[in-house]
């Protein structure tokens, strides 16, 4: 079973915003996705994917597969093909 996880400020949803990711909104969207993903990975014949703005250095993902974004096209495409 694949499992596409996805937060919007982890995620690449400000890809493209400058300066830094909001700092309370980037404490708990690492915390959800690291939680929720680690539990997902353990599931036997699970796949894991989940996208990951550049900028957060805060996940430890093991059993994930991580899809760094580096645009808002690559956000959409990404997003698009993953959900599909």
């Amino acid at each position: 079973m694949h499992f596409f996880l996805y937060e919007w400020t982890t995620g690449g949803g400000l890809v493209e915003a400058p300066g830094g990711l909001p700092a309370s909104l980037l404490g708990e969207g690492v915390a959800m996705v690291s939680a929720l993903g680690s539990d997902l990975a353990r599931i036997d014949g699970s796949c894991v994917t989940v996208l990951r703005d550049p900028r957060v250095l805060q996940f430890s993902l093991p059993g994930c597969e991580i899809v760094d974004i580096i645009s808002s096209a690559a956000h959409h495409d990404e997003f698009e093909r993953l959900a599909a």
